[in-house]
């Protein structure tokens, strides 16, 4: 079997040649390199995207609970909201009058902020049963002279 002779060049040729090759992998690496950065790219817009995408529906969901907030706190009839552990966690305007006590009921337990123990059964029934209650009663409340 015969071996190949090697190959003999001059030595210009030898580095011009060598200079291509390094060329040539420089230009694939910077290639390389733009693939990968307009990919990033398009993951940062994506991001980008997203990310509006949720500020503007956090901002859709503020306005809509100002809104609702708003309109509940302007019924003029008592509503308040009381959680599974008994703590007041709303209270409209209207139902201020129903905590004299206790100026910033929200937070506080139930007991602690309505006088009227008939209500305090109710809602107590209320949430053992996990079921809706309407019960009809009379409540004295205070005026804005402080008389009840």
């Amino acid at each position: 079997m015969r071996t190949a002779a090697p190959l003999r060049m001059e030595p210009m040729t030898y580095i011009a040649v060598s200079l291509f090759l390094v060329c040539i992998s420089v230009l694939a690496l910077w290639r390389v390199e733009r693939v990968r950065n307009a990919r990033l790219e398009e993951d940062l817009e994506r991001e980008r995207q997203l990310i509006k995408r949720d500020q503007d529906f956090a901002d859709q969901m503020r306005r809509r609970s100002e809104m609702l907030h708003r309109l509940v706190d302007g019924i003029d009839d008592g509503l308040f909201i009381v959680g599974p552990d008994m703590r007041v966690m709303f209270v409209n305007r209207g139902a201020q009058r129903y905590f004299p006590p206790v100026s910033q009921p929200v937070g506080r337990p139930l007991l602690e902020c309505i006088r009227d123990q008939r209500l305090v059964e109710m809602i107590g029934k209320c949430s053992q049963q996990s079921r809706r209650l309407r019960e009809d009663f009379l409540v004295a409340a205070t005026g804005d002279d402080g008389a009840a």
